[in-house]
């Protein structure tokens, strides 16, 4: 059973191969992957210039008293259709220069989920299989197991490590309990280790979630969160507690404040004081997103109990260029009144028009645009190089995926409902497989 997957797992790993791009070599000054970069990384695309570009490779830095210092470096092989299909993990040494880490082999479902996740280390000399995690889903496509197994180099084979599943109820794609099971090899069973129960409310939420680890035949509660919605369903409040001597004890709480169609968000913190019985206040994240939901600026601040106020500690902050991007952290310098460089990662794109239909965002229409929750999706202007494989799919400004299905080929108009979504902005996606269309939509009920 067992080497019939390594061998379909190796003869995944060497279907891809080639040189790396000349451009993201020299731009990074390191070896590039042993993968070409072909073309889109459907995953993280965004609008810039009116040009869609797509991550290829990150590089990281820290900062020390000698300027900036490279961390790692990770490229991206694309496929031409847009699909990942491999990422590659470069560390770096002042003194040894860039060595490889490890690699990442994804593959997909027909529906665009994750199907195989094989990951490789380099052991100084060669590429060595490490950790391969499966999945299988239902009819509604949601996950229903996930199987890890470890390369056991003495047996030449792939040995079972460990097992989660999934149980959910009709219509909520979150998962009311998670089983986490561990391989034992002596006895060859499956022995549980943790689960996870979530508690759905009425607008299909999960409002709490419980903890618990299998000890002596029994599962033991260790922990529980619990989060309050607002009428838009927005989280407005999480609590942790912690199971202690058969009852549960408060630890910390976020307190969530979204403002701006959810461009802006405002979480403080708070740790439990078991002596006085109160929330003492921590900190205090403020995140501004821009109209596609990348982070453009990111300020934590501490709680200062000499002021009463809160104080500045982080800043993150986004700068776009035409073939880059810089993520920059700085920590805040009490004495000198300044911030001061920590640590910074880069993007690079390419930009990609070859399969991209001239201002694809005219070829589709949606009305009504505010929506109460429903639209109609105008597909007779839009032409289609693959109809067969049309899908479409939204998402919130956090990139998270909240409907996702598939177009009948031919259809001239497609109308959408968009249930429990709280007012607010979304990104509207169709995609044939070789072109992909967006276009912003907002709920306003």
């Amino acid at each position: 059973m067992y080497k019939s997957l390594l061998l379909t797992t190796f003869t995944f790993c060497l279907v891809f191969s080639g040189n790396a791009q000349d451009t993201f070599t020299e731009q990074l000054n390191i070896p590039g992957p042993s993968g070409k970069l072909i073309a889109s990384f459907e995953e993280v695309p965004f609008l810039m210039n009116g040009q869609e570009r797509f991550i290829v490779a990150r590089r990281s830095e820290h900062w020390e008293d000698v300027g900036w210092i490279a961390v790692d470096s990770t490229f991206y092989e694309l496929s031409a259709s847009g699909q990942l299909i491999m990422s590659e993990i470069l560390d770096y040494d002042e003194d040894t220069g860039w060595t490889f880490r490890s690699r990442y082999f994804p593959k997909l479902t027909d529906f665009g989920k994750i199907e195989t996740f094989l990951v490789e280390e380099w052991n100084s000399s060669e590429w060595v299989p490490s950790q391969v995690d499966t999945f299988a889903y239902n009819s509604d496509q949601l996950l229903t197991y996930k199987w890890t197994y470890l390369f056991d180099p003495t047996a030449i084979d792939w040995m079972p490590w460990s097992r989660d599943s999934y149980d959910y109820i009709s219509g909520v794609e979150i998962p009311i309990l998670r089983i986490g099971a561990i391989w034992n090899s002596d006895e060859e069973t499956w022995v549980n280790k943790f689960k996870f129960e979530a508690t759905i409310n009425e607008h299909g939420k999960d409002s709490t979630l419980t903890f618990f680890q299998y000890t002596g035949g029994a599962w033991i509660p260790t922990s529980k969160f619990s989060k309050t919605y607002n009428q838009d369903g927005l989280v407005v409040e999480a609590i942790n507690q912690q199971w202690i001597d058969g009852s549960w004890v408060n630890i910390n709480k976020e307190e969530i404040e979204t403002l701006d169609d959810g461009l802006l968000t405002i979480v403080k913190n708070y740790l439990w004081l078991d002596g006085i019985a109160e929330w003492y206040p921590t900190t205090c994240i403020t995140t501004e997103l821009d109209s596609l939901g990348w982070t453009n600026r990111r300020l934590e601040q501490q709680w200062d109990t000499d002021s009463e106020s809160y104080l500045n500690f982080q800043l993150g902050e986004f700068e776009n260029f035409d073939t880059y991007s810089v993520f920059t952290n700085q920590i805040w310098s009490a004495e000198e009144s300044v911030w001061i460089n920590q640590s910074r990662y880069f993007n690079f794109f390419e930009t990609f028009t070859a399969t991209i239909e001239p201002e694809p965002q005219s070829s589709i229409s949606v009305y009504p645009n505010p929506s109460e929750g429903t639209i109609t999706v105008d597909l007779s202007h839009t032409r289609f190089q693959q109809p067969n494989s049309l899908q479409i799919r939204c998402t919130d400004l956090q990139g998270r995926t909240l409907i996702v299905s598939d177009v009948e080929p031919f259809e001239s108009t497609l109308e959408l409902a968009l249930p429990n979504m709280p007012n607010g902005t979304y990104i509207l996606s169709l995609s044939d497989g070789r072109q992909i269309w967006r276009q912003k939509i907002v709920v306003q009920r």
